[in-house]
């Protein structure tokens, strides 16, 4: 499945990134909120970005989502 968004031609311009990243980012940051609200687990979302769960669970705390109340230490 394919999603596709209309984002202004500057914008990745504006935060200094190619579009290439920016894109990147939107897909981890997208993961990271279906995670925070519980509707994809850890190794579902991290799956989505092509990561190992570790790592994406780190990425998540980078862009300030709550993990959630099972998985805090």
């Amino acid at each position: 499945m394919q999603i596709q968004l209309e984002i202004p031609p500057n914008l990745p311009d504006s935060v200094q990134q190619s579009s290439a990243a920016f894109a990147h980012d939107a897909k981890l940051a997208m993961a990271a909120k279906l995670y925070e609200i519980g509707r994809l687990s850890s190794g579902t979302a991290a799956a989505f970005v092509s990561m190992v769960r570790v790592k994406h669970e780190t990425l998540a705390r980078h862009f300030t989502v709550s993990l959630p109340s099972a998985c805090r230490s």
